[in-house]
């Protein structure tokens, strides 16, 4: 923040935040959620750019397509993404695209090379600049729950680094191994006594350490809780899907 000459402070604009920086958070992110492939697109003066990661192979064919669509300015990611502010599935949105036959052969690539969903995360930053995180894996298809919370831990990776904050998913802490059982069974929608014959123990154990759980998260209910410990990193969306 600086003053002006006219004496009033402004915000300084944080395009200075480096995009790698972004995108090493979401790629932590991503470590944790049981995504394989991912990237970060956004816009410059000089046109639409992306960073990518990826620790599976994807074809030359889909990555020659990609960037002839950046050259291009109009890849799916930039286009959709202005947009919305939610998660949104790409294969799920065709019919928002023109028809332009590189987009189809796009689209057609992704689902040859194995894909089943590939979302599209909008992170805008309080300066107004748009970043899109890329988020997908061949493995089985992304629910539409697993790329919300996902959203959810990128939005606040870029929360911390435009406050200056350090970026940190190391989590785990905080809750003991049972306590963290009992809240993914909760989460995975088990009632107490289901818990407790999935963990061989007793319905008031089960309820003795939610409620251990939610005093230690500041949680008011058993859903707060959920959502806390999710965004603690205490729990994993994985974990909650398998």
């Amino acid at each position: 923040m600086s003053k002006g000459a006219n004496g009033v402070y402004r915000m300084h604009a944080v395009d200075s935040i480096d995009p790698d920086k972004i995108l090493s958070a979401i790629h932590d992110v991503c470590l944790r959620s049981a995504v394989t492939h991912g990237g970060l697109f956004f816009e410059t003066p000089l046109g639409q750019k992306t960073l990518r990661f990826v620790s599976a192979p994807v074809s030359s064919e889909i990555l020659e397509i990609c960037e002839a669509l950046l050259a291009s300015k109009k890849h799916p990611a930039l286009v959709l993404g202005k947009k919305r502010h939610s998660p949104f599935n790409l294969f799920a949105n065709e019919q928002s695209l023109s028809a332009d036959p590189d987009y189809d052969a796009f689209l057609e690539t992704l689902r040859a090379d194995g894909f089943k969903a590939i979302f599209y995360l909008p992170l805008r930053m309080l300066s107004g600049r748009l970043f899109i995180a890329a988020v997908g894996t061949k493995r089985r298809a992304l629910t539409a729950i697993e790329a919300r919370l996902i959203h959810s831990y990128c939005l606040d990776a870029v929360e911390k680094l435009e406050n200056g904050s350090s970026v940190n998913f190391s989590g785990r802490d905080m809750l003991t191994q049972r306590e963290r059982e009992c809240l993914i069974a909760a989460a995975r929608g088990l009632t107490e006594k289901q818990t407790a014959i999935e963990l061989s123990i007793s319905p008031n154990t089960v309820h003795a350490h939610l409620e251990n759980t939610r005093r230690k998260l500041g949680a008011r209910n058993k859903l707060s809780a959920i959502m806390l410990g999710l965004r603690l990193g205490e729990i994993m969306p994985n974990e909650i899907e398998g």
